[in-house]
């Protein structure tokens, strides 16, 4: 088996064997809904990220947003923006799924030929099945992580993250199906 070598490996292969063990908890149409996570979602998850959980951008369906984290964050993403509908609005620095993950997983760029960004916006397409997605994570580890073991830590964040959605009915607080 191989033990990935950086932990933008380590977060990578252990997104892999979390979709792989619990297909349900998956759907990459959408970055975070009631019934799990894309593969953007569960790799910004998996890495400690914090959802924004206001209920004026779950109700319009704001439900791909993070707060801002200056660890890995860039700048740009620390202006404040104001989100909501009808009246009813939140100021917030907040990042989107996609972008938290792409800064989680830049240490990879080394590992693509061709332009990183591309590959992960293949990673990312919501049309993906889960052979695509091994084959765009193939492109980016440079081997199958299905050859490599998940990272512990990482694993016991992945398992917190499904008890919590299993006791309290989902994985977006206060939404509806």
């Amino acid at each position: 088996m191989i033990i990935p070598a950086t932990q933008a490996e380590q977060l990578l292969v252990t997104t892999w064997h979390v979709i792989k063990d619990n297909p349900e908890t998956w759907n990459q149409s959408s970055w975070r809904c009631d019934t799990g996570y894309c593969v953007a979602g569960w790799i910004d998850t998996i890495a400690g990220g914090q959802w924004i959980n206001e209920p004026i951008l779950i109700a319009v369906g704001g439900t791909e947003y993070l707060a801002f984290d200056p660890a890995i964050d860039d700048d740009y993403h620390r202006r404040p923006k104001i989100m909501g509908i009808d009246g009813n609005y939140v100021i917030t620095s907040a990042v989107s799924a996609s972008h938290r993950a792409e800064m989680l997983l830049r240490d990879l760029a080394d590992n693509t030929e061709g332009c990183y960004a591309s590959v992960l916006a293949q990673l990312f397409h919501q049309d993906n099945d889960l052979e695509d997605i091994r084959a765009r994570m193939i492109d980016l580890l440079g081997y199958d992580p299905d050859d490599a073991l998940p990272d512990e830590n990482f694993l016991l964040g992945a398992k917190r993250e499904l008890a919590r959605a299993e006791s309290e009915g989902g994985f977006v607080p206060g939404a509806e199906e």
